[in-house]
Order: structure tokens, then sequence, then C-alpha cells
């Protein structure tokens, strides 16, 4: 009996060689296993170990194949357990290619690597059970490694592919659990890829020089959960000594995550961090220098980021649920960052110019920042506290600047720009305030102010270097002003409740000053032409006051105090004064 299992396992292995100086070392211990080593060639050398702990005669039915064509050639395969498969096929010089199957139990595992080329370097490790690996390498000196551990018996286990062709490239993955796939696919030249997972049913790409000439890419992939889903694709041209390949980060922690990376050109990065559950992230950059930054804590939450042109930033940081992030920028220089904190907010910018720079701010619930920049060195800051705040700006021009901060809930700012230098700021406190300001041509300056609720603001600018600031207390009180020309000067200050006040500036030079402190007053001034002067007081209830000047030069000045006062100054011509005083309850 014991003569017969020794014949059984001498027939168990096969080898040939040919050509001279080869050297094929065959060591196998068990019961069915099989070898086949073909040498064709120059001082190849194949060193194959099959063993384990399962039979007490060692493993049973692993199979091996070498076939090795050329010189000084390298295999060295460890099999330890039962129904491995390993394969290695060598075309060229200098190649090197390690497989190692479990310590003793694994089964049912497949590693296969094939190298066509010189130089190249293949490893391979699996343990426990039923993981796949695949090394395809094409050229020179690339370089392959791949760790696949189920981490307890009889589970499903990983796959791993890494297909490499041109030369010097680098290819590093680690796979821990079950159900992991994690694919690498380079081309032409110097290009790196890291890929970790620790989890189960996590997805991981990289893709990298598959379209076009070039390399010097790196990808790292991070997965630790179940079900992330992380992709790669860097294209990086070549043109000329000193340019540089992309770089792209993904770190995923949790259940479901999903992160995108696409870089065209050079010297773009792309980071991304997710933690938590079913978070969306998406960069797409296409040109070179630009820098893509997301950070995602929470859950449902999703960032996109899409760049165009050279030298753009943009930064994207969500934490809390259900947030949403929106970067476009197409030009130069354009910079974008988005922080969010709590549940809904959603936050939109588009730069389409040249060293425009967004920031969003948003903390609380169901808040909306939309900011469109077209033009050349646009500023835009919007800051949101609270629950349903909303601020829309759009900058069309050059130099334009814009600030929005928004404190309480379901406050409303609309900042339309469209010219050169225009400056605005909205400042809301409280809830259900409103502001819309909107400025044309050069050098118009609004600065509105809101404390409480349900206060209404407006602002019409149309000229060069008008000057317009409201502030307003209490509730419900109404500011309208329009100036149309030159170098127009309004102020309105309203303290208390729906109070009302309108002022209509068209000309040069001209000055309003309306302070309302009560309720229910109103004030009306319209100033058409140049170097009007008008200043209205109203204190009390139920006051209203009306002022019209048509020419140049007029002056007036209006005083109410008490109740239901009501007077009506008209001025038509040049130098006209006036002056109306009004006391009594």
């Amino acid at each position: 009996m014991k003569k017969l299992l020794l014949f059984v396992l001498f027939l168990s292995t096969a080898s040939f060689v040919y050509a001279q100086h080869n050297t094929s070392t065959v060591t196998s211990k068990g019961v069915g296993n099989s070898d086949i080593v073909l040498q064709v060639g120059y001082m190849n050398n194949s060193d194959i170990l099959q063993d384990g702990k399962m039979d007490p005669l060692g493993g049973v039915s692993n199979a091996a194949v070498v076939t090795q064509f050329g010189g000084l050639n390298d295999v060295s395969i460890g099999q330890f357990g039962d129904r491995n498969d390993a394969e290695v096929l060598q075309i060229g010089w200098r190649n090197e290619a390690t497989q190692t199957q479990g310590v003793g139990w694994a089964e049912d595992n497949v590693a296969y690597a094939k190298q066509l080329g010189d130089d190249n370097k293949s490893t391979q490790s699996q343990y426990y059970d039923n993981n796949t690996a695949i090394v395809l390498q094409t050229g020179l000196r690339n370089t392959a490694i791949q760790y696949q551990s189920t981490m307890q018996n009889g589970a499903m286990g990983n796959y791993a592919l890494a297909d490499q062709n041109g030369w010097d490239n680098m290819s590093t993955q680690r796979q821990y659990g079950k159900k992991n796939e994690a694919y690498v696919y380079q081309e032409w030249e110097f290009n790196d890829a890291d890929q970790f997972q620790d989890g189960s049913r996590n997805l991981a790409t990289i893709k990298q020089n598959t379209n076009a000439f070039g390399g010097y890419n790196v990808a790292t992939q991070r997965q630790e959960g179940s079900d992330n889903v992380a992709l790669i694709e860097q294209e990086g041209p070549f043109y000329g000594w000193g340019t540089y390949g992309n770089f792209a980060q993904q770190d995923q922690k949790g259940h479901a995550n999903d992160a995108y990376a696409l870089q065209e050109g050079w010297n773009n990065n792309s980071y991304q961090y997710q933690r938590g559950n079913s978070n969306d992230a998406d960069v797409d950059q296409k040109g070179r220098q630009n820098y893509a930054f997301q950070d995602q804590r929470g859950h449902n939450n999703k960032a996109l980021a899409t760049q165009r042109g050279f030298g753009n930033e943009s930064y994207q940081d969500q934490r809390g649920n259900g947030n949403m992030g929106d970067v476009y920028q197409l030009g130069t220089d354009n910079y974008a960052s988005q922080d969010q904190r709590g549940k809904m907010n959603d936050a939109e910018v588009d730069q389409l110019g040249d060293g425009n720079v967004s920031t969003q701010l948003q903390r609380g619930n169901g808040n909306m920042s939309d900011v469109l920049q077209d033009g050349v060195d646009n500023e835009s800051a919007t800051t949101q506290h609270g629950k349903m705040n909303k601020a829309e700006v759009d900058q069309i021009g050059e130099n334009n600047l814009s600030g929005v901060d928004q404190k309480g809930n379901q406050n409303e700012a609309d900042v339309d720009q469209n010219g050169d230098y225009n400056v605005s700021g909205v400042m809301q406190e409280g809830k259900m305030n409103k502001a819309v300001v909107e400025q044309d041509i050069y050098g118009n300056i609004s600065i509105v102010y809101q404390d409480g609720k349900k206060n209404e603001a407006y602002v019409d600018q149309d000229g060069w270097v008008n000057v317009s600031g409201i502030a307003q207390f209490g509730e419900k009180n109404i500011a309208d002003v329009t100036q149309l020309g030159s170098l127009n000067l309004s102020g309105v200050l309203q303290i208390g409740e729906k109070n009302e006040a309108t002022v209509d500036q068209n000309g040069a030079f001209n000055a309003s000053g309306i302070a309302q402190f009560g309720l229910h007053n109103i004030a009306t001034t319209t100033q058409d032409g140049s170097f009007n002067g008008s200043l209205v007081g109203q204190l009390g209830v139920d006051n209203t006051s009306t002022v019209n000047q048509l020419g140049d030069w007029n002056v007036a000045t209006l005083l109410q105090v008490g109740t239901n006062h009501t007077s009506t100054i008209d001025q038509n011509g040049h130098a006209n004064s006036g002056l109306v005083v009004q006391w009594g309850w």
C-alpha cells in the first residue's frame, strides 16, 4: 500500500525541461496534486512546493503550471491546502513571479500570472479560501503585488486583477474579507496604483493611461465596510520633461458609498474621503494643476466637482445627512469652497472665467446657496446659520464683490451684479426676511441689514458709483431703492413695524435720507436731476410723506412726530429749498 501511494505521487508530477542550464524543483506532498513545468531558454528557474494539513499525507488536488520562455526567469509557487490552482507564464528575461496559497488549510484559491517582457515582478499571496488573483504584465520593469485573505474558513473569496502594459508601472492590491473586487489597469509608464479593501462586497477600480500616451499617475483607494464603490480614471499625457501625471486618493469607511474621480491632463489632484453610508462623491477634472477636495461624514451626502482649465481649486466638506454640494469651474485660477453642517443643505457654484472666488458656509438644515460667477476676479461669500435660508448670487463682469450672512430661518437674499467693481453686502437676522439687490454697470455699493422678521429690502442700481444703505429692525418693514445714473446716495433706516420707504433717484450726485420709527409710516422720495438733497424723519404712527424733486440743487427737509400726519413737497426747477415740521399726537 505504501509503495502504491508513492507511485501515485510520482505520477502526479510531470516536468518538461528544454535548452540548457534551466532548473526546476518540484516538491509535492499529499494526494492528487499535479505539476507541469515547461522551460525553454537559458537559466530559468522554477520552484514548486505543495503541501497541506487537511489530509495526513499533505495537500489534496493542488495544481501548478509553469511555462518559461527566455532567460533568467524565476518562479516560486507554494501551495498549502487543497484544490488550489497556480499558473505562471513568462516570456522574456529576468521576470520574477511568486505565488503563495495558504498556510496549510487554504482551499480553492486561483492565482495566475502572465509576464511578457523583461524584469517584471509579480507577488501573489492568498490565505483562507476561494480567492482569485490575476496579474497580466506586458513590458519592462512592471511590479504587481496582490494579497488576499477571507479571514475565515469557507467564506466566499476576493477577486483581484492587475493588468499592466508598459514600463515601470506599480500595482499593490490588498484584500481582507469576502467578495471584494479590485481592478487595476495601467498602460505606458511610471503609473502607481494602491488598493486596500477590508470588508465585504467592495468594488475598487483604477484605470491609468488606458487611452493616451503618458504616465506618472498615482492612484490610491482604501475601502472599509461593505458595498462601497470606488473608481479612478486618469489620463496623464506626456508633454515633455518636467510634466507629471495626476494624483487621486479615495478613502471610504462605511456602507454603500460611491466615489468617482476622472482626471485628464497633468498635475491634477483629487482627494475624496467618505465616512458613513450612501454618500456620493464625484470629481471630473480636465486640464492642468487643478485641485479637488471632498470630505463627507454622515449619510446620503452628495458632492460634485467639475473643473476645466488651469489652476482651479475646489473644497467640499459635508458633515451630516442629505447635504448636496456642486462645483463647476471653467477657466483659470478659480477658487470654490463649500462647508456644510447639518441636514439637507444645498450649495451650488458655477465659475466661468479667471480668478473668481466663492465661499459657501452652511450650518443647520435645509439651507440653499446658489452662486454664478462669469468673468474675472469676482468674489462671493455666503454664510448661513439656521433653517431653510436661501441665498442666490449672480456675478457677471469683473471684480464684483458680494457678501451674504444669514442667521435664523427662512431668510432670502438675491444679489445680481452685472458689470465691474460692484459691491453688495446683505446681513439678515431673524426669520422670513427678504433682500433683493441688482447692480449694473460700475462701482455701485449696496448694504442691507435686516433684524427681525418679514422685512423686505429692494435695491436696483444702474449706473456708476451709486451708494445705498438700508437698515431694518422689527417686522414687515419695506424699503425700495432705485438709483439710475452716477454717484447717487441713499440711506434708509426703519425701526418698528410695517413702515414703508421708497426712494427713486435718476441723475447724478443726488442724496436721500429716510429714518422711520414706529408703525405704518410711509415715506416716498423721488429725485430727477443732479445735486438734489432730501431728508425725511418720521416718529410715530401712520405718518405719510412725499418728496418730489425735478431739477438741480433742490433741498427738502421733512420731519413728522406723532400720528396721522401727511406732507408733500414738490420742487421743480433749480436751487429750491423746503422745510416741513409736523408735531402732534
